[in-house]
């Protein structure tokens, strides 16, 4: 894969997770805001567990796939820690 192939994804994904990040924050913040001063416990069902999974998943898909086409361990490793970091703020 060339690199400029790489950068480019990797400057794709970048944004992408800029604009999901800011959509989330506009979408979520009022909610957040109002189940703070409720003062409610934190409840979470299966289906947030599932999605999860599923981007867990996705990731390791993604991941392996770029391995068999030859991509450089260094980009494997940024793709992959920038794919993993919206599972690590969901878990969290």
């Amino acid at each position: 894969m060339n690199l400029a192939i790489v950068v480019a994804m990797l400057a794709g994904l970048a944004a992408f997770a800029a604009v999901s990040a800011l959509l989330g924050h506009w979408l979520l913040g009022p909610v957040s805001r109002a189940a703070g001063q409720l003062n409610a416990p934190t409840r979470f069902q299966l289906t947030d567990f599932l999605w999860l999974m599923i981007e867990l998943q996705v990731l390791l898909a993604g991941g392996v796939g770029l391995v068999g086409d030859g991509l450089p361990p260094r980009a494997l490793l940024v793709l992959m820690t920038i794919l993993s970091l919206p599972i690590i703020v969901l878990w969290g």
